[in-house]
């Protein structure tokens, strides 16, 4: 998915998980799955909300990386 800002420092930066056939082995996925991530960028701090499954990891970083947000 890509990066969307929301307003001024609040951006989403989910990722999609369309492979995923199962929630919480439980519940059936046909179609997969999205995952709702968001960054907000304070004066002194960044947050970011949620994050993805480990498999979907590197469209996260991607998204972040778009935005220019590095590990420090």
């Amino acid at each position: 998915m890509a990066v969307i800002k929301i307003k001024e420092d609040i951006y989403f930066v989910g990722a999609n998980h369309w492979d995923r056939r199962l929630f919480d082995e439980l519940i059936p996925l046909p179609d997969g799955t999205s995952y709702n991530a968001y960054l907000i960028i304070g004066n002194d701090k960044i947050a970011l909300i949620d994050t993805v499954d480990p498999q979907t990891k590197q469209q996260l970083f991607d998204n972040l990386n778009q935005i220019n947000i590095k590990k420090n």
